[in-house]
């Protein structure tokens, strides 16, 4: 009897898996969208509609999709060295190529900046990225942006930033009840884990070279990392010559820390 022939499975489009990342990122940061909002109002608030924006850390560019929705006349430039988050981005916000310029360079690396376009920026945001460097990797980037950006720029990231040693209990119960919200969300809300999303993106022939690029750079993940805690970022930021740093937002140790030059 003739075996019949295998119908080769439909590869997942370019916006699905963009679509199914923000699903999954949010399984683990439920107010993903609120953080996203407020960097946004504050953009919107501080800056001039045709504003120069750099975003560290893009990924899929989620964050600079946002703004250019809500800044129509902003210019954006996603850094990222993630090959496979970089391509996803590329072909699934193509219709976006004019606005946003997509640049691979680690920004572990003391010569980062000189792969950015020339000129200075209003402002630089990141999001959910920059727990990736170590504490020396973090205040030498902070010294490079305030030497990129403009008089008067801004300067936002927003993630999880560990409450000081100095109050151990407050952090301590405050974390307890996020991972405690985030175990509820994860059980509520359908969609891939993390480990689920990247299986799913590693069968994608399309993206064969850049998984086996993205293997070479990143042999280990990098969960749980902590650059610095608050009074760490606030004073290297200070010291690297921001006249004002601040938390702008805040959602437990969720936050947005913002700097003007």
């Amino acid at each position: 009897m003739a075996t019949a022939p295998t119908v080769p499975r439909p590869r997942p489009s370019w916006t699905n898996y963009r679509t199914t990342w923000d699903r999954m990122q949010e399984r683990y940061v439920p107010e993903r969208e609120d953080r996203f909002r407020a960097m946004g109002d504050i953009l919107i608030e501080a800056l001039p509609r045709s504003a120069r924006i750099l975003d560290l850390g893009t990924g899929l560019g989620s964050l600079a999709e946002r703004i250019a929705g809500r800044m129509p006349s902003a210019r954006i430039v996603g850094v990222d060295h993630d090959p496979v988050l970089l391509r996803i981005a590329r072909e699934s916000l193509g219709g976006l190529s004019s606005r946003i310029r997509w640049v691979d360079v680690d920004l572990r690396s003391p010569r980062w900046a000189q792969a950015l376009p020339p000129g200075r920026f209003d402002a630089v945001v990141s999001t959910t990225a920059l727990h990736w460097l170590r504490r020396p990797e973090l205040h030498r980037l902070h010294r490079i942006l305030f030497t990129r950006l403009r008089a008067g720029g801004l300067f936002l990231n927003g993630d999880h930033i560990p409450f000081s040693y100095e109050a151990p209990r407050i952090g301590a119960i405050l974390r307890e009840i996020r991972h405690r919200f985030q175990r509820r969300e994860l059980k509520r809300r359908p969609g891939a884990t993390w480990n689920g999303w990247w299986a799913m993106v590693a069968r994608d022939p399309r993206l064969a070279t850049e998984m086996t690029l993205r293997r070479q750079r990143y042999p280990r993940e990098h969960h749980d990392l902590v650059s610095d805690r608050l009074p760490g970022w606030l004073r290297s930021l200070r010291s690297a010559g921001f006249k004002e740093a601040e938390v702008a937002w805040q959602l437990w140790d969720d936050r947005i820390v913002m700097a003007i030059r």
